[in-house]
């Protein structure tokens, strides 16, 4: 779009004032003299010049209407391509953000996982323990008895 707008070059309007619709009542009766003549030829210049300009104007408004509409749809249109932008960038980052949260639960679910495991070990380890300290306390207390047993049956002090 050009930012001069062009003229426009309208046809000559002829007939009296009458015809064209500038009167409103129709004359009476239209002397032609010359100086009438000269007059009429200057007052029909001078309204065919107002017509033209008012024509070129309006084109000339129209042009810009026309240009700010299209201003306006490509502003429209900036604007929403930047806000789908932004949901995108933004979107990213939520997603971005739920992996590493999802991320932190698995390991934090798999860490207590080990630590109930090394727990349950240990517990197992301790009974382990336990029983054989147990079986190894009775076994030596089953010898002590049988040793007191004997020392009783022989009379042996």
């Amino acid at each position: 779009m050009s930012s001069r707008p062009q003229s426009v070059q309208l046809p000559p309007i002829f007939g009296t004032s009458y015809v064209r619709g500038l009167c409103p009542n129709p004359p009476a009766q239209e002397k032609t003299t010359p100086s009438v003549q000269c007059h009429q030829s200057f007052d029909k210049a001078r309204l065919q010049r107002n017509l033209a300009e008012k024509v070129t104007e309006q084109h000339i408004e129209h042009q810009v209407a026309k240009g700010r509409r299209y201003n306006f749809m490509e502003a429209r249109r900036t604007e929403v391509r930047l806000r789908h932008e932004r949901e995108k960038v933004e979107m990213e980052e939520a997603l971005t953000l739920q992996r590493a949260k999802l991320e932190q639960e698995v390991h934090h679910a798999r860490q207590k996982h080990a630590q109930f495991l090394e727990d349950k070990r240990r517990r197992i380890q301790e009974q382990e323990m336990v029983c054989r300290f147990n079986q190894h306390h009775n076994s030596r207390a089953r010898a002590v008895l049988r040793y007191n047993d004997w020392k009783h049956g022989n009379g042996v002090k």
